[in-house]
């Protein structure tokens, strides 16, 4: 069960109710900044300011740009105007009083760079999907941002949304990565640590180049076999120390490879049990990634969460069906 923070909630609503009536339009304070308990900070506008600086000085990081203009009902800055920025989750979960936020995980198993007959999804395709997120204020996330939305310690863009590939295959790096990159977006790479450095396959520098611009590097084991699947005459103690190094090499492999932490998992074939799940979580995963079908709410199980398979399609229809970023319910 998760455990809902209350307290910081309670704290900035009475701080928020405590502000003077037209905090969010009007200048004349004091002072350019009044901290409220370390829950909210107060600010005017400056002329050189931007939702962008104010998210980086304040929040750290320009990407939260969003939760100043939410929170404030504006699109841009005005100098002078007074802003409310939030230092911590308003809404922690997406949670409101009409529903709640679910987060779609969209899983491309091939991009491909002329048309074909198979259902994978061509160069062109793929970047009218990528332009349609654009347009639509769809912000691609992390996998880090994802797993604290789902331990309630994180709030999301309103359409928050992750990107993810299982493959070391070129494809990911000479037509997928360009065209991300094109549209400012990133993505989840789940690798498996043997095939780094064959032909036809990415090399570790390139892992480490997608490292460096934002993309998250996870794993499918050493060898992507499937996890649950134990081999015929193999005894319970043999299939238990393969199932180890399948799923514990990778992180150390990763980690002396590209110097970064590798802390999430994909299931070969999206199968997966107790037993494996159990292995992951002792040997420092932080969540892992199934194909089942769906979009994913805070309660969502970090161990299992879902993916929507992205295939070649005529038109967008189908491709919109699996971006849902809210489920209607009467939470009053």
């Amino acid at each position: 069960m998760h455990k809902i923070r209350f307290v910081p909630i309670l704290i900035f609503l009475v701080i928020c109710c405590a502000l003077p009536m037209g905090w969010g339009t009007q200048a004349g304070a004091a002072s350019d900044v009044v901290k409220g308990k370390d829950v909210v900070i107060v600010v005017t506008v400056k002329s050189e300011e931007s939702l962008q600086s104010l998210a980086q000085q304040y929040l750290g990081s320009i990407d939260r740009a969003w939760q100043i203009a939410d929170f404030n009902g504006i699109e841009k800055t005005r100098p002078g105007q007074r802003l409310v920025i939030p230092l911590v989750p308003t809404r922690p979960g997406g949670i409101a009083k009409n529903g709640y936020q679910t987060i779609p995980v969209l899983y491309y198993p091939r991009i491909t760079a002329k048309r074909t007959n198979t259902k994978a999804v061509g160069a062109n395709l793929f970047a009218q999907q990528l332009q349609y997120l654009k347009d639509n204020g769809f912000k691609t996330i992390t996998l880090d941002q994802l797993n604290a939305f789902l331990n309630f310690n994180e709030q999301l863009p309103p359409k928050a949304v992750v990107i993810t590939f299982d493959t070391t295959q070129r494809w990911l790096y000479d037509i997928a990565y360009p065209i991300l990159l094109r549209y400012n977006l990133s993505a989840a790479v789940f690798i498996r640590t043997d095939r780094i450095g064959q032909t036809g396959h990415l090399t570790w520098e390139e892992v480490k180049k997608l490292a460096a611009a934002g993309f998250d590097i996870g794993t499918n084991g050493s060898s992507a076999k499937r996890l649950t699947r134990v081999e015929n005459g193999t005894d319970a103690e043999t299939h238990l120390q393969a199932l180890e190094a399948e799923i514990s090499t990778p992180r150390e492999v990763i980690r002396k490879k590209t110097g970064r932490s590798c802390r999430y998992f994909a299931y070969p074939a999206g199968a997966s049990d107790d037993m494996v799940i159990a292995l992951l979580k002792r040997h420092g995963y932080h969540a892992a990634f199934t194909l089942d079908p769906g979009s994913n709410p805070f309660f969502a199980d970090n161990f299992k969460i879902k993916r929507s398979l992205v295939r070649k399609e005529r038109s967008l229809m189908k491709f919109r069906e699996h971006l849902a970023t809210f489920s209607s319910a009467d939470l009053r």
